[in-house]
């Protein structure tokens, strides 16, 4: 699992580096912008680095310092056609960024400020076959504002390739879908991956993910107080117990799926097919009388009833099953409602889902209270702001 970090969790481990390890912050500034060069080089690009302009866009922090060091390097290694532009005037001389931007100064890369020469800055952009982005970073709270959100709009329109620096500019902890965000084709995110990169509303932005390794010690990224983890296919395999090879269908469990409704038996067939996919052993769909015939013609690997006063027994659900989920395509109506109280009251692991969410936002909290048994909810932003009457 990869620890995932916050803007102000990265905040902590930069403190901590300098503070308790003496690791400077000028020194972190330059082991990120080499290793995201190279890294860009060799895995993205596979060692073909495009032939065409380079532009590195650069605010007055810590994003636009690693542009720096980034175009120096690039410069260094043989890539003459670099041009920094500085999206908002220099940053201070004594700061890190301000000291990455001397060396490239000295170097003659040539350097112009997007608000003393807009015309040049945007001939530049115009002509350029990549661009880096290093306006502002993880540390944004809110949408960002003006000039800054124009001008990610125009690059947006431009036929480039636009490599993120850390995070595609906009991109904070409390982005919002429909802020303005610098959509990249490449996310270069420094140390460790930023959990605002993998928010559904701002993952399309990102493109491709590359984390870039700092000069920290693994105390300090490998943390247990990180909570945030991503979950790869590997660690998702790891989770999954081992089966002995006597193991058959009737040792690994029976699901029983209510789910499914006249116009929605497609939710109840995958969400059946995905537990039978997932090694359960034995998976029965209970569905409406209306939608049975329908839904059991489309099934396979599972099996298929309609909803009867029998099939709710509660004895007979705790003798025959494992574990219940219930709500994909289950419908709204006053019956489902009546159902699903009935079988939050089945002592059995529950997992709900989809319409189940919708239907148990509006049920009173002493339907739920009493259960001995794991209550599993799987909701999507919506429907936990239903849950937690949010908007």
């Amino acid at each position: 699992m990869i620890k995932l970090a916050t803007a102000k969790e990265i905040q902590e481990i930069d403190r901590r580096a300098e503070k308790k390890y003496g690791i400077p912050s000028l020194l972190s500034m330059e082991t990120a912008g080499i290793n995201a060069a190279d890294l860009l080089v060799e895995r993205f690009w596979k060692n073909r680095t495009p032939a065409g302009p380079f532009v590195f866009l650069a605010g007055k922090g810590n994003n636009g310092g690693d542009a720096f060091v980034m175009a120096r390097r690039f410069f260094l290694t043989g890539k003459k056609n670099c041009a920094i532009i500085l999206a908002q005037g220099a940053p201070a001389d004594d700061a890190d960024p301000g000291v990455n931007l001397a060396v490239c100064r000295s170097l003659d890369i040539p350097v112009c400020s997007l608000p003393e020469d807009p015309d040049l800055s945007w001939r530049l952009l115009e002509a350029a076959e990549v661009v880096f982005d290093g306006l502002a970073g993880t540390g944004l709270r809110g949408a960002l504002r003006e000039p800054l959100a124009g001008l990610v709009g125009r690059l947006n329109s431009l036929d480039v390739m636009r490599v993120a620096i850390d995070v595609p500019s906009g991109l904070g902890d409390e982005f919002q879908a429909g802020q303005p965000i610098l959509n990249a084709q490449v996310t270069l995110t420094m140390g460790l991956p930023k959990r605002a990169l993998f928010l559904p509303a701002a993952r399309a932005a990102c493109g491709r993910i590359i984390t870039v390794p700092l000069c920290y010690p693994s105390a300090l990224i490998e943390d247990s107080a990180l909570r945030g983890e991503l979950l790869d296919h590997d660690d998702l395999q790891s989770l999954l117990p081992r089966l002995p090879a006597s193991a058959h269908k009737n040792t690994r469990g029976h699901l029983a799926v209510f789910a499914g409704a006249v116009g929605t038996t497609g939710a109840a067939i995958l969400a059946a097919t995905a537990a039978a996919r997932a090694r359960t052993g034995l998976v029965t769909i209970f569905t409406d009388p209306e939608a049975y015939p329908l839904l059991a013609s489309h099934v396979v690997s599972v099996m298929a009833r309609p909803v009867t006063a029998a099939s709710l027994d509660k004895k007979n659900l705790e003798a025959r099953f494992r574990a219940l989920l219930l709500g994909p395509g289950f419908g709204l109506t006053d019956s489902k409602k009546a159902l699903m109280k009935s079988l939050l009251t089945v002592q059995l692991p529950l997992l709900i889902d989809a319409d189940g969410l919708t239907l148990l936002a509006g049920l009173d909290p002493r339907d739920v209270r009493g259960r001995e048994q794991s209550l599993i909810l799987t909701p999507h932003p919506g429907e936990c702001a239903r849950l937690l009457d949010l908007s």
